[in-house]
């Protein structure tokens, strides 16, 4: 486990979360800085212990220690920027920001922000030689791109029902928000890493001389 990784995981997570649920919020909605710290708290919770249930392997009491020290603290991370950020949003933008302008460019970002957390923290709960890190990568593009499909048509009833449009002007929004982060999730998750040499030394049956 990479403490630093798993907190800058957690931290673009929550980034994400904060600004689409001030994307998928309509006016006159005021907790937004609450809604994205509901939702983010249980989820991160859910993901920390199953990485901590992944790497928590039976160790003398002070390896286990250090381990529970270093993961609180990345943990622990992210937690407090998410509380910290619901405060400032309470104090500063009466519980927003709701986001009505440059919407796509914004929804996109947040496209982007999942799939770098999700690329970040799906080999945290997997093995880490190079097979099993292509594996990961398939598996975050599964969780990704219906997890993204289904976000992006929840922002197009928004701009239905909620702000006025109609499908036909929708649509093509639809189709930019939709498909780059999804190409990008696809082409990365079809990239083999390159073996470690001791892999490939066990895989070829080469000595080192």
């Amino acid at each position: 486990m990479r403490p630093i990784r798993l907190s800058l995981a957690g931290t673009v997570l929550f980034g994400a979360v904060f600004l689409l649920t001030g994307l998928l919020a309509l006016p006159p909605f005021s907790a937004v800085g609450a809604a994205a710290v509901t939702v983010f708290l249980p989820l991160w919770l859910c993901l920390s212990l199953l990485v901590a249930a992944r790497h928590m392997t039976p160790s003398p009491g002070i390896v286990r220690k250090m381990f529970l020290r270093r993961f609180t603290a990345a943990v622990a991370v992210p937690a407090v920027i998410s509380l910290a950020v619901w405060v400032v949003s309470e104090a500063y933008w009466r519980g927003g920001p709701v986001i009505t302008a440059t919407r796509t460019p914004i929804l996109l970002g947040c496209g982007l922000a999942l799939w770098i957390a999700a690329v970040v923290v799906t080999p945290q709960l997997l093995s880490t030689s190079s097979a099993q890190a292509h594996r990961a990568g398939r598996a975050s593009a599964v969780v990704f791109v219906p997890l993204w499909a289904a976000i992006t048509v929840v922002n197009l009833l928004v701009g239905v029902f909620g702000a006025g449009y109609t499908f036909a002007e929708e649509l093509p929004i639809l189709v930019v928000n939709l498909s780059i982060p999804v190409a990008v999730a696809i082409l990365s998750a079809s990239v083999r890493p390159a073996r470690s040499h001791a892999e490939f030394a066990l895989a070829y049956g080469t000595r080192e001389s």
